[in-house]
């Protein structure tokens, strides 16, 4: 009996490993899919909204499943009113900025600023929740901007100022999802982790939906057969699942330890952006990639401790 303790305990962190891994190689993969549907000339919002669109049935499927009125009922309306606030935060706001700046930056580069969202966090916690930064991480945060500030100056030589557009955009998809890492802590005790997403998910969907009836005529869904093979690849596999993959991964995981395993995030798409899309890659980009995950890498195992 002593030893099947151990035994189950490291099974439990195998499977949050290859959960977690396989969620961050779906996710990641969102950027390049993106980068391929901008070739047949849609804008963000109508490709968001094909996006949300086919991902919110799903989500509401697996709410029927998941969400329990025993779990709704406990909720307040200050709590309904926080997940469709970190929901619309993290999963509309954050998708229609980086989806934006994907007009103007590499994927692999839109990676790099997007996984800057734990030093983010860090920074947020400090202004927001007083938690003190110690000098370790102050170092590692120095030591992730100036990677991406290496890569940006690298970039803006052969691009010109959409560099700039580009990487402010995805800045601010990385901020908002920051602020929703912060703040739907809290709730995930109250609804459980795989409800909350599932709530949280379907508020994104139903604000992409909204924003594009009022902005956008229907004739901007009619497109081709191949976007809408993207699009339902981006939706299904780039969202639906890695979310609750990567969910899961946290759970079995932790945190910490998940948030490292992301760290494989930024190659992966480095690689297929160089293998799908020809984007080129320069020892600039391996060393400023070298930087934020050396920087996340600290942070993540600080918090660890």
């Amino acid at each position: 009996m002593e030893n099947q303790h151990p035994q189950l305990q490291k099974s439990r962190q195998r499977r949050g490993l290859m959960l977690m891994l396989l969620g961050t190689i779906c996710f990641s993969a969102k950027a390049v899919f993106v980068k391929l549907s901008y070739q047949y000339n849609i804008d963000a919002v109508s490709l968001m909204t094909l996006r949300m669109g086919i991902s919110l049935p799903i989500y509401l499927l697996i709410g029927f499943f998941v969400l329990k009125g025993s779990q709704l009922s406990k909720l307040t309306l200050s709590d309904h009113l926080k997940i469709i606030a970190f929901g619309v935060a993290g999963y509309y706001l954050a998708s229609l900025f980086d989806l934006l700046g994907l007009q103007y930056i590499t994927a692999g580069f839109e990676r790099l600023i997007l996984f800057l969202y734990p030093t983010i966090v860090l920074l947020i916690s400090a202004l927001f929740l007083k938690r003190s930064i110690s000098r370790v991480e102050w170092c590692a945060l120095v030591l992730g901007y100036i990677g991406i500030l290496i890569v940006y100056i690298n970039d803006a030589q052969f691009v010109g100022e959409d560099v700039t557009v580009g990487m402010l955009w995805v800045l601010g998809s990385a901020v908002t999802f920051a602020i929703y890492i912060v703040g739907s802590g809290q709730m995930f005790a109250k609804i459980g982790t795989m409800g909350f997403t599932v709530y949280a998910m379907s508020a994104a969907s139903v604000a992409i939906l909204i924003h594009f009836s009022l902005t956008r005529p229907i004739e901007s869904l009619d497109v081709v057969p191949e976007l809408w093979m993207i699009a339902v690849i981006i939706a299904v596999f780039c969202t639906v699942i890695p979310t609750f993959l990567m969910a899961e991964g946290i759970k079995w995981l932790g945190a910490p330890q998940a948030a490292l395993v992301g760290c494989v995030g930024p190659g992966f798409t480095a690689l297929l952006a160089y293998l799908i899309l020809g984007e080129v890659y320069t020892w600039v980009h391996f060393l400023g990639m070298v930087l934020v995950l050396s920087a996340v890498f600290v942070i993540g195992r600080n918090k660890g401790k």
